[in-house]
């Protein structure tokens, strides 16, 4: 970068809309995150586990066309971990693992470094970005992507402002340069939020996202509805890529995929460096979007949308229900779900049905899913490991 992004930041104008006392807030303002491991184990609420350290997920997938296997490690000073996506029809597999680091500085902020490789059989790409964060909320960031040999070539200088306007009322903004290739692009990202609400998105000059984020009060005594709509548009600059739709709801959320700490890592964008849930620009990724039913329990809803630059397109939803799971007790009978799925692309469509069960046994967590394609007779397995220390 030849220049120094000068300070200034997105201001975002709200209403006091959703807002109410809540614990489930833990993000700062100052420093590091609290929640840390919010993102991949508080939505089950299954685990008896209190307070733990760590966790080490594993999840396997076996589709139509692929193997696919996942392996993280979430703790509070590493988040990182690998896989490979195998194609029997006899295509290279595809590797890639990445992880990011969060070392704390005493008395002066903390420091997020992250990595990310990815080998598709066709050519390697990389990313690197570190943010230093100062205790004041400031912070900066560097970063780049490397997309192959005779592709385009990614740099970016980020700075970063974390702030609230009141106890409730909370915010982080950030202004960007990138350059991609000789190309230089300006944008910003910002996200207010309080207890119940959040809205956030931005623009870097490759792609634009927003987003909006709702949890209902936790003085709901059975059900605690939660919300969220999500969108990007990949297709804004010189290097095309899918837009991409989700939006996802539980009728009784317990933290996690659906709560701010693990939210505000999607909508501040690849180019971000939020530890609670740190995203990449490059797919795929060690870390994987949770699935439906570790969303939240009693019922679970979520559609996702992509389209291609040239037009293809496939629409998903899914939606499960915990039929054993009416009140605040979870045993194992509460962890069986059973759902059904509906597919569909520019030419075909399918159902799906859905049973599955996940649950944790100490500090050992299960989980079995499978799906099946009524059309096509093919049958989705998703089988997993949690383990919490």
């Amino acid at each position: 970068m030849k220049k120094i992004v000068t300070i200034a930041f997105l201001f975002f104008l709200a209403k006091n809309l959703f807002g109410q006392e809540s614990t489930d807030l833990n993000l700062q303002i100052n420093g590091a995150e609290v929640d840390t491991l919010s993102f991949h184990i508080a939505g089950s609420g299954w685990h008896k586990q209190q307070n733990p350290k760590g966790l080490l997920d594993f999840v396997y997938r076996r589709t139509p066309t692929t193997n696919e296997y996942n392996l993280l490690w979430w703790s509070s000073w590493f988040k990182g971990g690998g896989g490979i996506i195998e194609r029997p029809n006899g295509q290279a597999p595809t590797k890639y693992f990445g992880g990011f680091i969060n070392p704390k500085i005493k008395k002066i902020g903390e420091l997020v470094i992250g990595g990310h490789w990815i080998d598709n059989g066709v050519r390697q790409l990389y990313e690197a970005k570190a943010e230093f964060r100062y205790k004041n909320g400031l912070g900066g960031t560097l970063g780049m992507v490397d997309n192959g040999k005779d592709q385009p070539q990614m740099r970016y200088a980020r700075l970063n402002y974390r702030n609230q306007i009141n106890k409730e009322w909370k915010y982080t903004a950030s202004i960007l340069m990138q350059q991609v290739d000789k190309n230089t692009h300006f944008g910003a990202y910002g996200v207010i939020y309080n207890s119940g609400f959040m809205l956030g998105g931005g623009y870097d000059g490759e792609e634009w996202r927003g987003g909006v984020g709702l949890i209902a009060s936790p003085k709901m005594k059975y059900i605690r509805p939660a919300f969220e709509g999500f969108y990007i548009n990949r297709d804004a600059g010189q290097i095309a890529g899918s837009d991409f739709l989700l939006a996802s709801f539980t009728l009784k959320f317990a933290g996690g995929f659906l709560g701010h700490p693990a939210r505000i890592g999607r909508f501040m964008g690849g180019t971000g460096t939020e530890y609670t849930n740190p995203v990449i620009t490059l797919v795929p990724s060690w870390n994987r979007i949770l699935y439906s039913w570790e969303q939240g329990n009693m019922l679970d809803v979520r559609f996702i949308r992509t389209q291609t630059p040239t037009g293809n397109y496939n629409a998903y939803i899914e939606y499960m229900v915990f039929p054993f799971h009416f009140g605040r007790k979870l045993d194992i009978f509460d962890c069986l779900f059973v759902g059904g799925s509906y597919t569909q692309t520019n030419t075909t469509d399918w159902h799906g049905a859905m049973l599955g069960w996940r649950y944790f046994i100490g500090s050992m967590g299960i989980i079995l899913q499978s799906e099946y394609d009524l059309k096509n007779e093919f049958l989705y397995l998703r089988l997993g490991a949690n383990y919490l220390f």
